[in-house]
């Protein structure tokens, strides 16, 4: 089974016991009126916009702190001199001024993403 899956299936799994908890009984023995379940779905989705909303401003701001690194990097030694993979660096990671910029975003990247994913 797919860690995602795992994840999933666990996450239902507490959400049963919450809702049984909270409510005595599981969502599918719930006779609540039309307009009733309506309204719980519509409470959960505002909840997950929420959501939504404020990790795109965490990974704005992420984002803008990595720049701004880069940016201080720059400073102190050409990007060029401190990118993980200089002369190899993809034509489709370099920026319009031939900087390894975009090189050193999509190394970290690819960095983040394999440590996330052992995890």
């Amino acid at each position: 089974m797919g860690r995602f899956k795992e994840r999933v299936d666990a996450r239902f799994e507490a959400q049963e016991r919450k809702g049984i908890e909270k409510y005595g009984q599981p969502l599918e023995d719930n006779h609540g009126s039309f307009d009733y379940r309506l309204e719980h779905l519509a409470q959960e989705l505002t909840d997950g916009l929420m959501y939504v909303e404020w990790l795109k401003e965490s990974g704005q701001i992420i984002t803008s702190m990595f720049e701004l690194l880069v940016q201080d990097m720059e400073k102190i030694k050409p990007i060029e001199e401190i990118c993980p993979i200089k002369e190899s660096c993809p034509e489709e990671y370099l920026d319009g001024s031939k900087s390894c910029l975009g090189c050193l975003k999509a190394h970290y990247e690819a960095k983040a993403r394999d440590l996330i994913c052992q995890v």
